[in-house]
């Protein structure tokens, strides 16, 4: 594996012609996670900001929850490849109205644009996420901002 270069604290991109998300990639995110003292670490596997089609290998360690939120624009899946999760959904009063277990190997569709989040049922949880681009922080909307 070519190591990954940091974009900015626990964002990696990969170089290479040819990007893959494995083992290696994913014990990388991990021990990077730990070394510099975060809860998660990414790595795009898409060429930047600007793509079209954006995949990342997501580490999650200590169970950590980042925020519910939502994206008024677009889908996105995600694929879990180690550890458990529940998948959320809350209303805008943050009342939960959806809750899907996940387990290594299930794939979940996120089309309903509502206030979501991966709740890590495991200490470490992995997962590809894809969705489309190009990147925009203008349409992330966080739950009680």
């Amino acid at each position: 594996m070519m190591k990954p270069y940091k974009k900015t604290q626990g964002v990696y991109y990969l170089k290479s012609d040819f990007r893959k998300a494995d083992q290696e990639l994913l014990d990388f995110l991990f021990s990077s996670a730990a070394q510099e003292d975060l809860n998660i670490s990414r790595c795009c596997l898409h060429l930047d900001e600007s793509s079209l089609l954006m995949t990342m290998l997501i580490a999650i360690r200590n169970k950590f929850v980042y925020p519910a939120h939502r994206h008024n624009w677009k889908d996105e899946s995600y694929t879990i490849i180690k550890g458990q999760c529940n998948y959320e959904e809350y209303d805008k009063k943050s009342n939960l109205i959806h809750k899907t277990f996940l387990e290594e190997g299930d794939t979940l569709l996120n089309v309903n644009r509502t206030f979501h989040l991966l709740r890590p049922l495991t200490n470490q949880l992995a997962f590809i996420e894809s969705t489309i681009g190009p990147f925009r922080k203008d349409g992330l909307e966080f739950l009680n901002e």
